[in-house]
């Protein structure tokens, strides 16, 4: 149901699109033409028509940003989320880490402890 879902939001984003170019488009250019008409010129056309693009691409930003402002949203709470267990992981390798170096140093220093204990003992036999 959610993919069906989905699929009718595009289909819809798409109509809109269509129409939001469409209609500032066509709306210009006869507006344009009926001006060139009314003052007997030739260029108020291709002006209109140029601000007739300007509107369409400015609308369709418009509802494009809007459109994916929700996925974006999810988008950055996915990713905090996933920066956060890294984090989390970081800090568990950091303390796994420092478990590591206690037990190293733990065991060099019974080593240490161990081979005094043996040349204490050498000593005694060697006397």
């Amino acid at each position: 149901m959610k993919n069906k879902k989905s699929i009718f939001k595009g289909i819809a984003m798409i109509t809109q699109i269509g129409i939001s170019i469409m209609v500032p488009v066509f709306l210009c250019l006869f507006i344009g033409k009926w001006l060139d008409s009314l003052f007997h010129t030739s260029f108020i056309t291709i002006l209109f028509l140029f601000l007739g693009f300007a509107a369409a691409f400015r609308n369709v930003y418009l509802m494009t940003r809007t459109f994916y402002a929700n996925d974006q949203k999810r988008e950055h709470e996915e990713w905090e989320r996933m920066h956060n267990m890294g984090l989390e992981r970081r800090q568990y390798v950091s303390e796994e880490e420092r478990r590591k170096k206690e037990m190293h140093d733990t065991f060099e220093q019974w080593k240490s402890k161990r081979e005094q204990a043996e040349k204490k003992e050498n000593e005694k036999r060697n006397v």
